[in-house]
């Protein structure tokens, strides 16, 4: 039988295509475990590590590990985050931070509007204002100017949404001396003195102070309505008219022993923002955690309630 003259060059042609095809393969599995050795670092700012922050924190970190190396970093919470982000050196890629909060820091620099991009809403908290019984009125609208506020820290979440609550009415509550205390201090404080007193917490609900106020001290102490429409008005955050405070009931169930009856309050979102740097170095790395933090959304809700 004749051979076919072209059989050599078609083999070698074959080997040669194998060749390269193998090659293309071992290439890109090489390339796959590179990427696998030495993931995107992704520095997350968050908060104390005994709190909501540092635990959402955990769970993020969980879902993206695969994806990128990331790092919890703890701090005081969403000042220092977004202080920490916005340095000349950022030492953050990303931050959880209440929305208030932000637009406080942007009132303040400027400057610094468009360094970071807001991701989503993580979950709400709630303002809630815990009251001794010598505070006569239900209502915080109805405040006697006398009564002093117990906000925590300076750049603590309750500080900061304290600052904005007074920005936002001054004629009712510009006139109200705040005292940086809180915790365990601050309950102390409103049982032993005979002075009307407030301590401002922003927080999810049955949450850190608010159960010791209510398992141990509820004869004492009381919640008050936040029914002011003042907490409606929008604030022009990044150039962008938003309501930050959105309007909720409160079922009197939540804290059996200090209500007897619904309460009105107000809510904050806790946000993840992320730096517009990374988000633009890494586009389909920022695209992708967009979409796991969706997913992501009830499992979070899920921790902090």
């Amino acid at each position: 039988m004749k051979k076919n003259a072209f059989s050599p060059c078609l083999n070698r042609y074959i080997k040669l295509s194998f060749g390269l095809l193998f090659g293309l393969i071992s290439l890109n599995m090489l390339l796959i475990s590179v990427s696998f050795a030495n993931p995107t670092p992704f520095r997350i700012c968050t908060g104390s590590s005994t709190g909501h922050y540092y635990r959402v924190g955990q769970i993020i970190a969980k879902a993206l590990s695969k994806e990128v190396k990331v790092s919890l970093i703890e701090t005081k919470g969403s000042w220092e985050n977004l202080g920490r982000i916005h340095s000349e050196q950022p030492q953050c890629d990303a931050i959880i931070a209440q929305d208030d909060a932000t637009a406080v820091y942007l009132f303040q620099y400027p400057d610094k509007i468009g360094q970071i991009e807001r991701v989503i809403p993580l979950y709400k908290e709630y303002i809630q204002f815990l009251c001794n019984q010598e505070v006569k009125t239900n209502k915080l609208s109805e405040l006697d100017p006398d009564t002093r506020i117990l906000t925590g820290s300076y750049g603590t979440g309750t500080f900061i949404t304290w600052t904005l609550i007074k920005q936002l009415n001054s004629d009712k509550y510009g006139v109200l001396r705040e005292l940086e205390t809180g915790g365990e201090e601050a309950l102390k404080q409103m049982i032993n003195q005979r002075r009307p007193q407030c301590l401002l917490t922003v927080n999810a609900l049955a949450q850190g102070i608010m159960v010791r106020a209510h398992d141990d001290l509820s004869q004492s102490l009381k919640l008050l309505n936040l029914d002011d429409p003042s907490f409606q008005k929008a604030i022009n955050q990044a150039g962008v008219p938003r309501v930050l405070y959105q309007r909720t009931h409160l079922h009197k169930n939540i804290y059996p022993l200090l209500l007897e009856e619904h309460l009105e309050t107000q809510t904050v979102e806790a946000v993840f923002f992320v730096h517009s740097k990374w988000m633009q170095a890494n586009p389909a790395l920022a695209e992708s955690l967009s979409n796991q933090l969706i997913k992501l959304q009830r499992n979070i809700q899920g921790a902090v309630d």
